[in-house]
């Protein structure tokens, strides 16, 4: 069997487009507190799409604020998620690849080597987006989780094709 030359760094994937509730560009701790996004719009109480791994949401991300997308079905109002945004996410390119949630130095290298392989790639992150970066929590099973003795964490960086 030929073996591989080049192992690639990333995943080419295409998000779908969808429509989704929006927390708007905060503090990550103002996410989750009293009176908080989490806490206002009760995501998990909503009718949700899955859009990618089994998933129905996105963390967004850009200069040092977040931006959380849930995914809802068009029978969903502004009145169900406690008067915040909806929106139609466009979707798009985007390179991936998983490391490990909540282990920063983990993140930090698989975005490197995500870059670092764009740069030898037809692809070229894509600047021009409303966000640096996005993740999601993927198969958070607790079977993969104590197999594997972490959380999986899925990193998009939004690509377009190099000119």
């Amino acid at each position: 069997m030929q073996k591989m030359s080049k192992t690639p760094e990333a995943t080419i994937v295409m998000v779908p487009a969808f429509r989704a509730v929006s927390s708007g560009y905060q503090e990550m701790g103002s996410l989750f507190m009293d009176g908080g996004f989490f806490q206002k719009v009760k995501p998990f109480e909503l009718p949700l799409n899955n859009i990618m791994f089994n998933s129905a949401d996105f963390l967004l991300y850009s200069d040092g604020k977040f931006n959380w997308l849930w995914s809802v079905q068009d029978s969903v109002t502004v009145k169900d998620v406690n008067s915040y945004e909806i929106i139609d996410f466009p979707g798009g390119l985007y390179a991936t690849a998983t490391t490990i949630d909540s282990d920063m130095e983990s993140r930090d290298a698989v975005i490197e080597r995500m870059k670092a392989w764009l740069e030898t790639s037809g692809f070229a992150i894509d600047d021009s987006r409303n966000h640096q970066q996005m993740s999601q929590m993927i198969y958070c099973l607790d079977e993969i989780k104590e197999e594997l003795g972490y959380e999986q964490l899925q990193i998009y960086l939004p690509i377009k094709k190099r000119i």
